[in-house]
């Protein structure tokens, strides 16, 4: 729980450093800002630690694992942090009932706030919704630019909204026991809510539902009507949209494939037994189906930007070497999909990511260079803030269509 807080509240946490104790944090050695940050988690998000023991056992870990000297400022600086929360006689900790974007108050992920005294955090909208949400500013102006500043502030305050797990019962054949399967505004989908060993189990017995968002698969959802008899999945991973093919085209066999080792013993262990699906090397995809695909499902590697509620991590390292990076791999799989598909079949080029550069642009490009045609194209922008039913949540997307000439 404090790693997970950590990740998500790094920006919030280093600005409160950087106001509170009048530090830069970094210019502070690596092992004590870790330090800081686990205390200051304690601090302003785990109401259930008193101060002194996040103070004294993370002010022993720096005396102890860093050296005898950063016990002193990491002792000062958390209480420094401690000071900077509002008080009310015997509580240390104010909350209010909701996040009402003022400078004096941290969002939480159940929709309510902390009170801080007095006006820590900026004045600047999009430098406001960047600390109090832990989103990277430069994401944050990203999306201000693309959709206003409303919706950048939506987007950003998702970030902390907690994930619920989904699972597509679009082709279920049994029943559901609705004490552990509650509701999901989009039809097909229901929100889990037991045990993760009764899940375990229940994936393993039953291959008519899966743990998928729905905006992952609206993708798929969107083709259904193709008269696809072979399909190629390019970059399957753990097989989510691969069971999803073999549900929604009963009558077409599957190539499933991907670059990680791991990965692809994992798909060959999903799959076993299938008759109409296999599990190919990457390398050997060209020799499987070369010219011979109606589709190549392209699920691309990306930012996921549309899915920073369930991967927080993904927010620091967005960044212009990152995105390069993305798109040189991007590029390649559409190059390769080009040689997989038959004359006046498909691509459907899929991200989950809310970039241009990863979606529009890259569309654009491969339309302009291999002549391709768009067929539908499609963005879910995630859905469901701090606070709101899980039955409300969802993750973004986009997927595009393309005709091979």
């Amino acid at each position: 729980m404090i790693v997970d807080h950590a990740i998500r509240r790094w920006t919030t946490i280093e600005h409160l450093v950087r106001v509170s104790a009048m530090r830069e944090p970094a210019e502070l050695e690596p092992r004590i800002r870790a330090a800081l940050l686990s205390g200051a988690v304690q601090l302003l998000f785990l109401d259930r630690i008193p101060d002194h023991a996040a103070i004294d056992r993370t002010v022993e870990w720096a005396k102890t694992q860093v050296r005898p000297g950063a016990a002193g400022i990491t002792n000062a600086v958390l209480r420094r942090i401690a000071g900077v929360r509002a008080s009310d006689g015997d509580r240390t900790r104010v909350l209010r009932e909701r996040w009402s974007d003022r400078r004096d108050e941290l969002p939480l992920a159940s929709g309510a706030s902390l009170a801080l005294l007095g006006d820590a955090l900026p004045s600047e909208s999009v430098d406001r919704w960047s600390v109090a949400s832990g989103m990277p500013r430069t994401l944050v102006s990203r999306w201000a630019e693309q959709w206003g500043e409303s919706v950048a502030r939506d987007l950003a305050m998702h970030g902390l909204a907690p994930a619920p797990t989904v699972l597509n019962v679009c082709h279920a054949e049994g029943p559901l026991d609705s004490k552990v399967y509650g509701s999901h505004k989009q039809s097909g989908f229901r929100v889990y809510s037991g045990d993760r060993a009764h899940l375990a189990r229940l994936l393993e017995a039953r291959s008519d539902l899966w743990v998928q968002d729905s905006a992952s698969a609206e993708a798929l959802m969107a083709v259904s009507k193709l008269p696809l008899s072979r399909i190629v999945d390019v970059c399957a991973g753990r097989g989510t949209k691969t069971r999803q093919m073999l549900k929604t085209f009963p009558s077409a066999s599957i190539i499933a494939s991907d670059t990680d080792p791991a990965r692809l013993t994992e798909l060959r262990r999903g799959l076993s037994g299938i008759e109409r699906a296999s599990v190919v090397e990457a390398r050997s995809l060209a020799e499987a189906c070369a010219g011979r695909a109606d589709m190549a499902l392209l699920d691309v590697p990306c930012s996921n930007t549309g899915v920073l509620a369930r991967r927080p991590e993904a927010r620091h390292r967005f960044g212009p070497e990152q995105t390069d990076r993305l798109l040189g791999i991007q590029r390649s799989i559409i190059e390769l999909a080009i040689e997989l598909v038959r004359p006046g079949g498909w691509i459907l080029y899929s991200t989950c990511s809310l970039e241009p550069e990863e979606d529009e642009q890259m569309v654009e490009r491969a339309v302009a260079r291999f002549g391709l045609r768009i067929e539908g194209t499609s963005r879910t922008l995630p859905e469901g803030q701090p606070g709101d039913a899980a039955s409300d949540y969802r993750d973004g997307s986009f997927w595009a269509l393309l005709g091979r000439p």
